[in-house]
């Protein structure tokens, strides 16, 4: 159990403030994300309002009962349509990069993950978002989606999100794969090894990655005939050249590992086979390539983590929504960099994180008592009687 003091140490202790905490994540905002705003709400103070929404994962409407300073709901709103989709777009690269600057190295090679990540719709689908909604399997009985196409690093330690792009109908998905991996060439990191969601399958994003010479490992459909056929005959771990679009002029002949798995179900093991398409690391033989495409699924805890940190919102506004998502990814990026930063054992070997010392609740406790410094925190309220 992490305990927190009530007052800052007298003594020479290092010591991470909350004043710091919320500093690092307003920094990066105000930095990236510039906003020409005139009277006594300054742009970092707009953004120290959009901040404590992610941190009491409130909304625009329920805030002001949270705090005595919080301005109107209409005040906000008026200044945040003041953001359009296609510069926050060309903004979110550099604004997410900076909250990994520090940790990351160009000289060294990294593990990344492209995935789709979806925040459930409720409302209506009219002009304003109809090209923003995307329809998924539904879950938790909702099946509309806003979908982000995501680049993190999955490396041990260093899980950062450095990219996150709105998924618009109409656009084919090799389009997102080549933005996000501009820019990683941007930054001159060559990743180690690409790990792509199964939604990306296909000719036109496996030969965009061979093009560009990146290792990466992908699911295959195994409930295509000819793919599902290959695994049933298959009894033992394989790899064999596999034919994309045999007979067509634009075919792909790829390398296609298939390993068998006995894993338990219904009191018994019963053996499951699983397929992966890959390019670039042969070398590494199936059973690797399997464990490896594993650590593509440490997202998973990203997302659960966004989740915690997520404002409510119901505008059907794409660009509002798109600005919350980066928000929340910034917070989560500046907890990660500053446990990398300040947290790490003191030992040979590799780097090894005290993740007890400061869990995500310590860091959003940090930055809610300076924003309740800021915003006021509300001591009293009128009664009835």
């Amino acid at each position: 159990m992490v305990s927190l003091p009530i007052k800052k140490p007298k003594t020479n202790a290092k010591v991470l403030t909350n004043t710091y905490c919320l500093k690092r994540v307003t920094t990066a905002l105000v930095n990236h994300l510039p906003l020409r705003i005139q009277g006594t709400l300054t742009p970092k103070l707009f953004y120290h309002h959009l901040i404590s929404l992610s941190l009491n994962r409130s909304s625009l409407h329920s805030a002001r009962k949270t705090f005595q300073k919080f301005r109107s709901e209409t005040t906000l709103r008026h200044h945040l349509k003041k953001f359009d989709m296609t510069t926050l777009i060309d903004q979110s690269f550099d604004l997410l990069w900076s909250t990994a600057a520090q940790i990351l190295s160009p000289n060294k090679s990294y593990e990344f993950a492209i995935d789709y990540t979806h925040d459930p719709y409720y409302g209506e689908i009219d002009e304003k978002n109809a090209e923003y909604i995307i329809k998924a399997q539904r879950k938790k009985s909702i099946y509309k989606f806003y979908t982000y196409a995501t680049l993190s690093v999955v490396t041990k330690n260093e899980k950062f999100v450095l990219g996150v792009l709105p998924v618009q109908k109409g656009h084919v998905t090799q389009e997102y794969v080549r933005k996000l991996l501009e820019s990683l060439e941007r930054h001159h990191i060559k990743p180690s090894v690409i790990y792509l969601d199964g939604g990306f399958y296909g000719r036109p994003v496996m030969n965009l990655l061979r093009e560009k010479e990146m290792p990466f490992i992908i699911p295959m459909p195994d409930k295509r005939g000819k793919i599902r056929n290959l695994l049933r005959a298959t009894k033992k771990k394989t790899v064999l050249p596999y034919t994309i679009g045999e007979g067509r002029p634009n075919k792909l002949t790829i390398s296609m590992g298939i390993i068998v798995k006995r894993i338990p179900k219904e009191g018994r093991r019963v053996k499951d086979r699983y397929s992966y398409a890959f390019y670039g690391v042969e070398h590494w033989g199936i059973s690797k390539i399997s464990r490896m495409y594993e650590h593509r699924f440490s997202i998973e805890a990203s997302y659960r983590i966004r989740n915690e940190i997520k404002p409510k919102t119901s505008t059907k506004n794409p660009v509002v929504r798109y600005l919350f998502a980066l928000i929340t990814f910034v917070i989560e990026n500046i907890w990660v960099s500053l446990q990398n930063t300040y947290f790490v054992l003191l030992q040979r070997g590799p780097k090894v994180i005290d993740e007890d010392s400061f869990p995500l609740k310590v860091f959003v406790t940090l930055a809610n008592t300076e924003l309740r410094r800021i915003l006021g925190e509300i001591r009293w309220i009128s009664r009835l009687r």
